[in-house]
């Protein structure tokens, strides 16, 4: 599977579950297409820089300014690839699922 140049976010509920020290995230579809996802507490900072306009370079680059964390290229790929794969991203994919 292809991953998008530009990903970007399907409009989302993201929920904080579990306790404060330890918070964790889940990704709801609203809309009954994607599957749910958890997330830990920085998965959730990468996922609201994937708003179609960043590619993965821009956004490694925006976390690295931003906490001093070097995330794998590889890493974010394969993050985009489970979103994706879930159907939470705009994407051709969506779009086909949709229909």
């Amino acid at each position: 599977m292809a991953v998008p140049l530009r990903p970007e976010l399907r409009p989302l509920e993201i929920v904080p579950y579990g306790p404060e020290e330890n918070m964790m995230f889940v990704l709801r579809d609203p809309q009954g297409y994607g599957r749910s996802a958890v997330l830990h507490g920085g998965a959730v900072m990468v996922v609201g820089m994937m708003d179609g306009r960043r590619t993965l370079s821009e956004i490694r680059s925006a976390l690295k300014s931003e906490t001093g964390v070097a995330v794998a290229q590889a890493e974010l790929e394969e993050m985009v690839r489970r979103l994706d794969k879930n159907y939470l991203l705009v994407s051709e994919r969506f779009e086909r699922y949709r229909r």
